[in-house]
């Protein structure tokens, strides 16, 4: 089954109100092509939500809360979009899931996280197989295993060089964990929604992105930055800004904060950008370029989280 990787119903608040039937504007950027489609069509991939059972069945719990938060979600986005920005406490914390959902849900996250556990995974099955006494205590003498010292040699000499992969599964495992605990940190930050009465913001395949001045130092940057900016364009005429600050306000904002957040959209995302205009679709592919050439296209959307003692994950 399709399932969006963006979600369907954010993305057609970036279709072009010019075109006869409703299409974003796709950039494709590894391509450096542009195109329309429709939001059913874009951003989505079979049963990326979904896992298999032991039975074989298709399990697909984490689609069903996905689309549950999006339920809730959509009318209060509808209210921002017409220029509605008081919020309930409990619009507030339905909002604050949604964007850290769409932090977490989408290929980029994903990749990364697959990609640190099977670093992970790696490092340690190595190191087990360099010390003799601990590989024999958990890889033979716990599961009742017996083989000559000459095998066992062998057999680790050849894990010390092995390289574990990990599949979807293993980041999807992981979704809803993270998400929990990014919601309780931006509910404890400061709202701003950025409105733009000219130049629209665009979106991508990495709505939601984390910035400081550290990033372009490719320093690990989190949450807990005192500098630490997130922001999700909700419309091409509405983002929201999330920081350190005590208010939620509303700001009018011009052409270069406008410009600021769609580098973001271009600079964090995996390989495709949403625009509700040509123009601005052409102006996103434009940026792409300078920014690859650079050297800063394609920032990594997660840190490595560890925990200490009872608190909340911290980026390092």
């Amino acid at each position: 089954m399709d399932q969006h990787i963006v979600t369907r119903s954010y993305l057609t608040a970036f279709c072009d109100s010019g075109l006869s039937r409703p299409s974003v504007w796709v950039v494709d950027l590894r391509q450096g092509q542009i195109r329309c489609a429709g939001p059913r069509n874009v951003a989505t991939e079979v049963d990326y939500y979904s896992h298999t059972m032991p039975d074989g069945t298709i399990n697909d719990g984490v689609e069903k809360v996905l689309h549950m938060v999006e339920t809730h979600a959509a009318p209060i986005l509808r209210n921002l979009r017409a220029g509605m920005f008081s919020l309930s406490s409990d619009d507030r914390g339905i909002l604050a899931m949604f964007t850290a959902l769409m932090l977490v849900r989408v290929r980029a996250f994903r990749d990364r996280v697959e990609a640190l556990g099977a670093q992970a995974a790696t490092a340690l099955l190595r190191t087990a197989a360099r010390l003799p006494n601990y590989f024999d205590e958990r890889f033979y003498q716990r599961h009742g295993l017996t083989t000559t010292p000459e095998k066992q040699q062998q057999f680790r000499e050849a894990l010390s060089q092995a390289t574990v992969t990990v599949d979807h599964e293993f980041s999807l495992q992981y979704i809803l964990g993270a998400a929990s605990v990014l919601e309780s940190m931006l509910l404890d930050m400061g709202w701003t929604f950025l409105v733009s009465k000219g130049t629209p913001f665009i979106t991508s395949d990495t709505p939601v992105t984390k910035t400081s001045e550290r990033v372009l130092r490719r320093r690990p940057v989190g949450l807990k930055d005192a500098d630490i900016e997130v922001t999700f364009p909700i419309s091409s005429s509405v983002c929201l800004l999330v920081r350190w600050a005590t208010d939620l306000n509303v700001r009018d904002v011009g052409e270069s904060d406008v410009a600021r957040v769609n580098r973001d959209r271009v600079r964090y995302a995996h390989e495709q950008v949403f625009a509700s205009s040509q123009a601005a679709a052409r102006s996103a592919r434009a940026m792409y370029t300078k920014l690859r050439d650079r050297g800063e296209a394609h920032v990594k959307p997660v840190n490595l989280m560890i925990a200490e003692g009872e608190g909340p994950p911290r980026p390092v």
